[in-house]
């Protein structure tokens, strides 16, 4: 059953600017306009006084650029141009970025003016991940976050009131790997900033375990092996007579 044009309609100006509808075997039905001056001028609107509804049988799909063409893909909003925009010649999606081009797979953008957050998620699935990472990275940073504007804000805060026995923060290094590494660096790196402390802890428990405890559990049987639970290193270069006092270790009970 070959492909048979049920129906055409032409321009009264151009006869070989046309829409015809086709179906071919099974009901398969094609849509198509054409003009016939090679302009790419024969679009197809479809302005209904009313839903526009597309229904596909169960299991099947709705494909947009079947064909796999360099044809962008945009939604426009009421007060976005382009608050969906997926760019076919760089694989890439955009959400409410204006007329840039998406600067990731996914880029995702918030208005000033836009009055809620940039990204909200909400997990109602008790005993599944809300959020999964896996990154094959080996040299790249997995997650950057940047906030060099902030001020009186927090770049991360973390609220768990309801903990029992597990954790508000885990770092697990398990690597094998000899090399010098930190696996945990805090670091308050400008000298001109006199009261910002670097890190503070404070626990209000009223039980007998320790605010802070630290377990350096070695296993090394070599005379090499030399163990050291806590290092301080306090180097003070600046002037260190008159009143500049240099304390290593500072115990408050008050």
């Amino acid at each position: 059953d070959t492909a048979n044009t049920a129906l055409t309609i032409h321009d009264d100006q151009d006869t070989g600017d046309k829409l015809t509808i086709t179906v071919a075997q099974h009901g398969a039905t094609t849509i198509a306009t054409v003009d016939d001056d090679g302009n790419d001028d024969a679009d197809l609107t479809l302005d209904a006084d009313g839903k526009i509804v597309i229904n596909a049988v169960a299991g099947d799909q709705v494909v947009f650029n079947e064909a796999g063409q360099n044809v962008d893909f945009r939604v426009e909003s009421q007060n976005q141009a382009q608050m969906v925009r997926i760019e076919a010649d760089t694989d890439r999606m955009s959400i409410c970025a204006g007329g840039a081009a998406p600067g990731g797979t996914l880029h995702v953008k918030n208005a000033n003016d836009g009055g809620v957050p940039l990204l909200l998620l909400e997990n109602e699935d008790i005993d599944k991940i809300a959020v999964d990472i896996n990154a094959a990275n080996t040299t790249a940073n997995v997650l950057d976050i940047t906030a060099d504007a902030l001020t009186t804000g927090m770049a991360l805060n973390i609220s768990a009131d309801a903990l029992t026995t597990g954790r508000a923060l885990q770092i697990d290094d398990n690597s094998s790997d000899t090399g010098t590494r930190q696996t945990v660096i805090i670091k308050q790196n400008n000298p001109s900033a006199t009261a910002a402390t670097a890190m503070k802890i404070q626990s209000d428990s009223n039980g007998a375990v320790p605010g802070l405890l630290v377990q350096r559990q070695a296993a090394g049987t070599a005379t090499a092996d030399g163990i050291t639970g806590i290092l301080i290193d306090l180097d003070d270069t600046g002037e260190t007579g008159g009143s500049n006092t240099q304390t290593v270790v500072g115990v408050d009970t008050n």
